[in-house]
């Protein structure tokens, strides 16, 4: 349920105004904005090393996880993009599509299942700080975006910024009583 309304928030807002989000589905957008290669497949790559990594720290949480980052890849290489009948302002698509994504990743992490591997990683650091994840995910989301300051437009960094907000926020409402185990 929850990859389905992260892909569906992607599809829906994102996309269409070439906007971002953060984590490895922000690299992996701008990956595919940049290059003829898809999106799930460089979100899939690049999260390789995190779970790794996370096979020797945290078994537990690696298969998972590793089926939660399967999964959104190909939901989103799978699912064509839709044909909307209606045009939505690229500020309401970022805000929209950021509370839809936050959503998504919440139930996911309420299950310990992670979209990606920079999300494994914060879920990883919040079960060791007790810092709620929602709050860790947002700031590893904000240094995507300031990464990605040198390839998209002001506006889009904007829309970007919008974006994150509302996937922080929700992700963060969304886990708020989340049992640290």
């Amino acid at each position: 349920m929850g990859s389905l309304i992260i892909v569906s928030g992607i599809h829906l807002f994102i996309l269409p105004h070439h906007i971002i989000e953060g984590g490895m589905l922000g690299i992996g957008l701008l990956t595919s904005y940049m290059t003829p290669i898809p999106s799930g497949m460089a979100i899939l790559t690049l999260s390789v090393p995190i779970y790794a990594f996370t096979w020797f720290y945290k078994r537990s949480l690696f298969w998972f996880n590793m089926i939660g980052v399967v999964f959104i890849s190909l939901l989103l290489e799978l699912i064509p993009d839709p044909e909307l009948p209606v045009v939505i302002s690229p500020l309401l698509s970022a805000w929209l599509g950021g509370l839809m994504i936050g959503t998504g990743i919440g139930i996911l992490l309420l299950s310990n299942i992670t979209t990606d591997g920079l999300d494994l990683l914060a879920h990883l650091f919040s079960l060791k700080t007790k810092i709620n994840v929602g709050i860790l995910i947002f700031l590893l989301d904000m240094l995507v975006i300031v990464g990605s300051m040198f390839v998209l437009s002001k506006t889009q960094i904007m829309l970007s910024l919008i974006t994150i907000s509302g996937i922080g926020l929700m992700t963060a409402i969304v886990t708020w009583k989340q049992k640290h185990s």
